[in-house]
């Protein structure tokens, strides 16, 4: 490529390329069930701040400045990049529970619709019935 000396284009290439599909995938929301595309998102999001951290860091490496200013602001990339990588792996972790508990509950709905017990929807329907049949049993006592 002839950009391989210039390592900053090649990471603002690659920024504009996550975050044009981050764009994208925000407008298009492709996958079924919107909160994947919030995960998606999140991880991006997060990801282009790592990406934005070693931009810096390469670049606070190569600066002419004072030493002590490289250092202090090492020490802040450094910070920020750990609690970057942190934050990705504490969301990942918080999304995996998350939707594994969404698959259990759907499967403990669904054995105790086989069981016979009514849940959701069917609960709403039978709680609906059996309010129009004591209005119904009220209007008929009060016309008679």
């Amino acid at each position: 490529l002839f950009l391989s000396r210039l390592q900053a284009f090649q990471f603002a290439g690659l920024l504009l390329l996550i975050l044009g599909g981050g764009v994208l995938q925000v407008h298009a929301q492709p996958h079924f069930f919107p909160v994947y595309d919030r995960i998606e998102l999140v991880f991006t999001l997060l990801l282009s701040v790592i990406l934005v951290c070693g931009i810096m860091g390469m670049l606070n490496a190569a600066s002419s400045a004072a030493a002590s200013h490289r250092a202090t602001a090492g020490t802040a990339i450094d910070v920020v990049t750990v609690t970057a990588v942190v934050a990705l792996a504490l969301s990942a972790l918080y999304f995996i529970a998350r939707d594994v508990r969404g698959i259990a509950r759907q499967r403990k709905n669904a054995k105790r619709d086989q069981a016979g017990q009514p849940s959701g929807a069917s609960r709403v329907l039978l709680d609906e019935t059996s309010h129009l049949k004591r209005v119904r049993n009220w209007t008929a006592r009060a016309l008679q």
